[in-house]
């Protein structure tokens, strides 16, 4: 309508505009055009100094902006495909106008939900900073708390030369983590991270999420994504005459192979 604009509308879009600029300085940001905008604002590469006075690319995420009122994301049945599907990790952007504040918040609980659940019908991500561990096995439809920002500062920020250092060193992490996360949840893996606002976060240990789901479920799904990288571990073991890791993957089937037998019999005699 000619003459008028909406104020939620433009306070949308004044919080967007300044969360682009608030992370200029440290990335490289291609913002998407309002007209091809289906849940995604831009792509942001990180980046970081590099030699003879030049800075290089390093990794890049999916960036959504939301105002400071926003406290919660809604994906129903008809975004979740796209959602789960996103080849990018994402990263949520909150940003505070009056403080000239952004704050980012990561997906790494997402991955975990995904990798558990079947049959989603509807996603809530939650910007808190509840980060008690939650079994997402027991619901298909539940908030996902996204746990603390990953990283919080401001406008000041600008003017501090070797913020961009710190940045990278915080964010790159993440998005290294969230990678591997986003090739193996569909499998029922994922690697555990742990963080605190503004720190290097840390990588824990692996998890298999396949407890979660009925015994056999996924396995021809799981053999067909293995079959690449199988393929290629016994081209180079062939090439390279390596027996001794022939023998030591051999010798870990059986193992696993003993512990079916032992299960197996133990059901038995429980029963």
């Amino acid at each position: 309508m000619p003459a008028i604009k909406s104020i939620n509308l433009r306070s949308g879009d004044l919080s967007e505009e300044l969360g682009i600029y608030l992370l200029k300085p440290y990335s490289l940001i291609a913002p998407v055009p309002r007209t091809e905008d289906v849940g995604i604002d831009a792509i942001v590469t990180l980046l970081k100094k590099y030699e003879h006075g030049n800075f290089i690319a390093s990794n890049s995420f999916y960036l959504q902006l939301k105002s400071k009122s926003i406290s919660t994301v809604k994906y129903d049945s008809s975004a979740i495909n796209w959602l789960i599907n996103l080849g990018l990790p994402l990263i949520f952007g909150v940003v505070e106008k009056k403080e000239h504040l952004i704050e980012l918040y990561a997906t790494h609980k997402l991955s975990e939900y995904i990798s558990v659940t079947e049959n989603i019908k509807e996603i809530i991500l939650d910007f808190n900073d509840d980060f008690n561990m939650q079994d997402y096995s027991k619901f298909e439809n539940g908030i996902i708390s996204l746990g603390p920002p990953i990283i919080s500062f401001n406008i000041s920020m600008h003017n501090e030369p070797d913020y961009i250092d710190h940045f990278h060193n915080i964010i790159n992490p993440h998005i290294e983590i969230s990678r591997e996360n986003i090739e193996t949840r569909k499998i029922g893996f994922i690697n555990n991270i742990s963080w605190k606002t503004n720190e290097i976060p840390k990588r824990g240990l692996w998890k298999s999420c396949l407890s979660a789901k009925p015994a056999g479920y996924g396995f021809e799904n799981v053999d067909d994504l293995m079959a690449p990288y199988f393929s290629i571990w016994i081209d180079e073991c062939i090439r390279a005459k390596d027996l001794d890791t022939i023998d030591d993957r051999i010798l870990l089937m059986k193992n696993a192979r003993k512990m079916i037998e032992m299960s197996s019999v133990f059901n038995i005699k429980k029963n």
